[in-house]
């Protein structure tokens, strides 16, 4: 405040009230802008999550996927195996 009244001035009580006015008035801005920026880093925070566990979800997915794959190709091989085994004992019962 002694900035504000540099040669010496006496401070009254009026401009004390005035200052406190204006510094309480700029706090209340303060306080919201960092509430408005809290809940924007919140969010932030939330869709990072979101977009790391989407990802993990998704990898998750693909490796379920591959593994399916890989269980039809198993299957559809065994099932061919078995039809050649059982195509090939009907030819030589039907050659003898």
């Amino acid at each position: 405040m002694k900035k504000l009244l540099p040669n010496g001035e006496k401070i009254t009580p009026e401009q004390w009230r005035k200052e406190l006015k204006s510094l309480s008035e700029h706090i209340k801005t303060l306080n919201a802008e960092v509430l408005s920026l809290s809940n924007e880093l919140a969010m932030s925070e939330v869709i990072d999550y979101n977009r790391i566990d989407l990802q993990r979800f998704e990898g998750q997915k693909r490796a379920g996927e591959r593994k399916q794959a890989e269980l039809k190709e198993k299957i559809q091989s065994e099932v061919e195996k078995e039809y050649n085994t059982v195509h090939a004992r009907k030819h030589i019962r039907d050659d003898r």
